[in-house]
């Protein structure tokens, strides 16, 4: 880590992270579908394969996936409520179970999102936009986890 990075606050390292993301293209719109079988992947990887979490490109590529669903994501909002939620949570409820527990949670998001697309009817409580973006929110967390960022101390 340089001189700089430990000058980095804990907002200043999810928004590099979210950059990079609202940077990349994708050669298509992520459907549900899409997005589904890649969890289902890690799923099969990281608890049926017991293998450690250590590439960075899993977290990315989750998050460019979202990004390019068919919704619309302002980089900007994606950011600011990340930020405001790890103020609300703290780091004790990801560092607890790390990126298994992402999984996990990436999982519940995708199966509110199947349900809600099956059934046609509309959600009672957060907007499916708001799924799409605890997605990004999540992938960037794992990002941050992997760099060792998610430590990092938060602006006042």
């Amino acid at each position: 880590m340089t001189v700089i990075d430990d000058l980095l606050t804990w907002e200043d390292h999810a928004l590099t992270h979210i950059d990079s993301v609202w940077e990349a293209e994708s050669a298509q719109v992520t459907t549900v579908e899409d997005i589904r079988e890649y969890i289902d992947s890690l799923i099969e990887t990281y608890f049926v394969g017991n293998k450690e979490l250590v590439d960075p490109e899993v977290w990315f590529q989750l998050a460019v996936m979202t990004k390019h669903a068919d919704i619309s994501l302002d980089k900007d909002f994606v950011w600011q409520t990340l930020c405001n939620k790890q103020r609300d949570y703290g780091s004790e409820n990801i560092l607890r179970f790390g990126h298994r527990g992402l999984i996990v949670r990436l999982h519940d998001k995708v199966a509110r999102l199947e349900n809600l697309l099956d059934s046609g009817r509309l959600p009672e409580n957060e907007a499916v936009e708001d799924t799409y973006l605890d997605i990004v929110g999540y992938s960037t967390i794992g990002l941050m986890l992997l760099d060792g960022s998610f430590l990092k101390q938060m602006a006042d």
